[in-house]
């Protein structure tokens, strides 16, 4: 059993001296530390760690210039986002363009095969099945979409 304990007065070489020691009790015998540990370094390393935080705390406000251009260059712009929309009366909307289950299923495989993937936003009426709703979801992550939105937007009556 451990035991934490202040101002414990011990021997280590033969001097007396007070600290913050945590000593190993043996539970059989009668009850004497088997081995102790001198914590008191241990606080002190802790204070001065302690102090070099909170003085480094105001020079992470600072703002500090990154440039990196060359890599965003190379990689580009990414897409816009893809709107799907699920309507209540079973139609759905790519990019407001009506497609069928097989279309958005053509499509996402397209989509997954991209490297720089638009993120797809999927919008559902409040009436939508949900099994309809899980489909699409998950043939969009089986089909390797990287980001899927689940959106949720009452104004849906461009799509009605």
């Amino acid at each position: 059993m451990w035991k934490a304990s202040k101002s414990i007065v011990y021997s280590d070489d033969g001097g007396f001296r007070r600290g913050l020691c945590m000593s190993y009790l043996r539970a059989v015998e009668n009850r004497e530390a088997a081995c102790r540990i001198d914590l008191t370094p241990l606080a002190g390393v802790l204070l001065v760690l302690l102090a070099l935080f909170m003085l480094a705390i105001p020079e992470s406000k600072r703002l500090t210039g990154v440039h990196n251009g060359s890599y965003m260059e190379s990689w580009g712009r990414i897409p816009p986002a893809i709107h799907l929309v699920l309507t209540r009366h079973d139609r759905m909307f790519w990019n407001r363009e009506v497609v069928s289950t097989r279309e958005v299923h053509a499509r996402l495989i397209a989509l997954g095969h991209q490297i720089r993937q638009p993120s797809l936003q999927v919008f559902a009426d409040d009436d939508v099945a949900w099994d309809r709703l899980h489909r699409i979801l998950v043939d969009a992550d089986n089909q390797g979409v990287n980001t899927i939105d689940l959106m949720s937007d009452p104004d849906l009556e461009g799509y009605r």
